[in-house]
């Protein structure tokens, strides 16, 4: 009429069908996509600092270099990045997550091991249990904080005291192989150094659970290949080591 315009219960129909053949359509185009033979264009990927340049790297060049047309950016930060706002394909972390609208998949674990050298462990009593903790000089990773704890199986907790205090790991390393405390860090930290002998790991029947190393991506109904292939060289590569 002049005032008003309402559809006809063919219109309707019509409407309906082809929504409904749109969106197969769109389905169809991303599945395709998905099965390309060949993986291309930018892969942007946030990692951990230090898991990022002792693990994750490695396979992602050899990921690159098996494909070349995919263009590999790779940013190194410990911060919580906002994955669709700043354009990350995929983002690597470790720990508990928090509830996210992101898709997350658990690729690995690391366990956190208390650690020192032998030179420090001949200097003092090696510690039985974990309150024995106490009365060691301690490594502690913080950054604002003044106080700090340690955390093992059974939901014990631990302060810990030290006069030595920083935010990387790898400051908190090198000051464990030159014998200045005791340390607790990821295992991806220390195997290279307790197979050579130059750390020992210490209360192993204590440790908390392990934590998780999670890929997560916006979310996808069809998840690019570049993306799919990359978490899988990852999960492969940490189950290989651990």
């Amino acid at each position: 009429t002049t005032r008003s315009l309402s559809m006809t219960d063919a219109g309707a129909t019509l409407y309906e069908r082809a929504a409904a053949s749109l969106s197969e359509l769109r389905d169809a185009e991303a599945a395709a996509a998905q099965q390309q033979v060949t993986p291309r264009g930018r892969l942007k990927v946030s990692l951990p600092v230090a898991f990022g340049h002792r693990v994750a790297a490695p396979p992602l060049f050899e990921l690159a270099e098996e494909y070349p047309e995919i263009e590999l950016d790779l940013a190194f930060s410990d911060r919580f990045v906002d994955v669709v706002g700043e354009g990350f394909d995929l983002v690597i972390r470790i720990g508990t997550l928090a509830d996210s609208s992101l898709i997350g998949r658990r690729i690995a674990s690391t366990r956190l091991c208390v650690c020192a050298s032998p030179e420090y462990l001949e200097a003092h009593e090696r510690p039985i249990k974990p309150a024995d903790l106490s009365r060691h000089e301690c490594l502690m990773y913080a950054q604002d904080t003044t106080k700090s704890a340690w955390h093992f199986a059974g939901g014990e907790t631990v302060a810990i005291r030290g006069r030595i205090r920083s935010n990387s790991g790898d400051a908190l390393l090198t000051a464990a192989l030159d014998g200045k405390g005791i340390a607790w860090l990821p295992d991806f930290y220390l195997r290279d150094d307790v197979a050579a002998g130059r750390l020992e790991t210490l209360l192993d029947e204590f440790e908390a659970e392990p934590l998780g190393i999670w890929a997560l991506y916006a979310h996808r109904r069809h998840l690019s290949l570049k993306v799919r292939l990359a978490v899988d060289r990852l999960a492969e590569a940490l189950e290989a080591c651990a």
